[in-house]
């Protein structure tokens, strides 16, 4: 009996462990990133940043849109 519950345990364990894998999606440098910037809770401004890995350094923008900023190329 207690083996049968490691056994189903530790196959439990293993399926779970593989799903980030399963899920992960493309590089892992390239995508969105959502967040808030500044000094305090009450005074901070979102933030959104697109990056891209091309082999070689992470490019992208800071806040998409007309008042965009370009992450220099490295």
């Amino acid at each position: 009996m207690r083996a049968t519950i490691l056994i189903f345990t530790l196959l439990v364990a293993s399926l779970a462990s593989t799903a980030p894998a399963i899920a992960q999606e493309g590089h892992p440098l390239k995508g969105s990133w959502v967040g808030t910037w500044g000094p305090s809770k009450q005074h901070d401004n979102d933030l959104l940043l697109v990056l891209t890995w091309d082999g070689k350094a992470v490019t992208g923008q800071v806040n998409p849109g007309r008042r965009s900023a370009q992450l220099p190329r490295q």
